[in-house]
């Protein structure tokens, strides 16, 4: 007997998207985009705080002839709507990009069902310099991956380990980098990055901030809010593995300077994080370069490079950061099923 077996892919159905405010266009292209593409239907919440791009998104949809009912936007009370959602059986499937607390309960309702769950949530991202790199390129590429949006980014670098021998010299160049950093309006170009998002954000700081610094902490440059929800460019020494802002996402522009010994101690210590998104590693050795991407346990990282997330690539975290893949090819499948079709041919 003959058999000829082949996988058939499938749209899971219909898809509910439920995205953050921190970066709208972003979020509703890496899941909608995706989605359709694997033939499914999406309900989209957005976060109240920018629901309008989320629906300026969706009339150029309409605009360029996508068929009715295959996007839809629902707003108002996020909890009610979530439940209501993710309650309904023609629902089959929830990706969400959002804090690990409301993570876990999108994960809960989900299970009722049981749907297929997507869970892109935060970081702690290390970022680590050994005595072999060009200091001036992790300086920047430090700055250009932690301050952008106000370092209000899943995937920015949020805990700096600096090999003790150049732990000096590299602070000297950061300080002096951080003190050309401008905070301000963000429609003057010569701003580097705004305000935070919300009142919220700016009290985790200070509360992150007051931890540190209760537990032996210093402030090395910024601590301060100039006015509003700004808040400048904060660098901290000093810092230990059992402060807050060692283990929380902060989601601003707060940085914790810590420095090693060896390739052993930092591997250790990057991952005693229960997050486990993205990590930044800056050397100019190869080998130890692919160790480091081997052995840290995130979903992206960036060797000598602020920017590793691309389009095409595979987006996407471990441990507390979640599961499942956002970006090309891989995000798609995240909406397939693998249905297996098997042939008998006598």
């Amino acid at each position: 007997m003959l058999r000829l077996c082949r996988f058939q892919p499938q749209p899971v159905g219909i898809v509910t998207a439920i995205t953050a405010s921190n970066a709208p266009g972003i979020l509703f292209g890496r899941k909608v985009a995706q989605a359709l593409a694997a033939g499914c239907t999406l309900i989209v919440k957005p976060a109240e705080e920018a629901a309008r791009v989320t629906l300026l998104l969706a009339q150029l949809l309409e605009e360029v002839g996508l068929p009715a009912g295959a996007v839809n936007i629902v707003m108002g009370d996020a909890p009610a709507i979530v439940e209501t959602l993710l309650g309904d059986p023609r629902v089959t499937m929830v990706t969400f990009t959002g804090s690990v607390q409301v993570g876990r309960e999108v994960m809960r309702l989900a299970a009722a069902g049981p749907k297929r769950v997507v869970l892109e949530l935060g970081g702690v991202a290390p970022f680590i310099v050994f005595a072999d790199a060009d200091l001036h390129a992790a300086v920047e590429g430090l700055v250009a991956a932690k301050f952008r949006h106000a370092g209000q980014i899943c995937a920015s670098p949020q805990r700096i380990f600096v090999e003790e021998r150049v732990a000096e010299p590299f602070k000297a160049l950061l300080v002096e980098r951080l003190a050309r950093v401008k905070v301000g309006d963000p429609r003057d170009e010569a701003t580097e990055y705004g305000p935070l998002q919300h009142q919220r954000n700016l009290q985790k700081m200070q509360r992150l901030l007051e931890d540190a610094l209760t537990r032996g902490a210093r402030v090395v440059t910024g601590g301060h809010s100039p006015g509003g929800l700004l808040f400048a460019p904060t660098l901290l020494e000093g810092v230990t593995d059992e402060m807050a802002i060692a283990r929380e996402e902060a989601f601003g522009p707060l940085i914790a300077l810590a420095t090693f010994r060896d390739e052993a101690e930092v591997i250790e210590r990057s991952n005693t994080a229960a997050y486990g998104l993205g990590a930044y590693v800056y050397t100019r050795d190869l080998a130890r370069a692919w160790r480091l991407a081997e052995a840290l346990e995130v979903g992206i990282v960036g060797v000598n490079d602020p920017f590793p997330a691309t389009i095409e690539g595979p987006f996407g975290g471990v441990k507390q950061s979640g599961f499942g893949l956002e970006g090309g090819r891989y995000g798609v499948e995240e909406f397939l099923l693998k249905k297996q079709v098997s042939f008998s041919l006598a």
